[in-house]
């Protein structure tokens, strides 16, 4: 499996979360070389671009706390 279609299998949480990381553990594309230098094993850094346009294509999530109505003003 390559990043693409990772990226379309995980849920939006993930992905939102692999806005602030560097690798992930698949490859961008078949034959890529993974990158040895972190403790957790084989990773591959992330396509930025390919996860943006993934999470483009997501439907748009407002928190819970947004959503709340705002509080009347004691004046």
């Amino acid at each position: 499996m390559i990043q693409q279609e990772f990226f379309k299998k995980t849920q939006t949480d993930n992905l939102l979360r692999l806005r602030f990381a560097t690798t992930c553990g698949y490859p961008k594309v078949e034959g890529d070389k993974p990158n040895y230098n972190n403790d957790s094993g084989l990773s591959w850094y992330i396509d930025k671009e390919l996860l943006y346009a993934e999470l483009a294509t997501r439907p748009h999530r407002v928190r819970a706390k947004d959503r709340r109505k705002p509080k009347s003003k004691v004046v």
